[in-house]
């Protein structure tokens, strides 16, 4: 099974995410800031990392670069996801292997 650590400052977004990726049978950790983030990925080995822009104690940027440094972890794909306009060059420049943009409102993801 697949591992996928999700790293999402807002909660209630971070739970729908949860939701959907196991549904479609990933194994899911999430956490909700980025020092959490960085112990976790360390721990869990994930084969993929989603990464929001609101974080505390470490910026996406810091995140992305650390995995990037760690030995074993550098090549696992990191998809930042972003909301409204975002430099997504700038996000790419700094080690993201993607940027998917994520809607205003969570209503938009919710089942129907």
């Amino acid at each position: 099974m697949q591992r996928v650590l999700v790293v999402e400052g807002e909660p209630d977004l971070g739970q729908l995410i949860c939701y959907y990726l196991t549904d479609a049978g990933y194994e899911v950790s999430i956490v909700h800031d980025g020092q959490a983030g960085l112990q976790e990925m360390c721990k869990r080995k994930p084969d993929l990392i989603l990464i929001n822009e609101q974080l505390d104690q470490v910026t996406r940027y810091q995140f992305i670069a650390q995995v990037r440094k760690t030995e074993g972890l550098s090549s696992v794909p990191i998809v930042a996801m972003v909301k409204g306009r975002v430099p997504t060059g700038r996000v790419l420049d700094a080690g993201a292997s993607a940027v998917v943009q994520v809607p205003e409102r969570l209503e938009t993801l919710a089942p129907m």
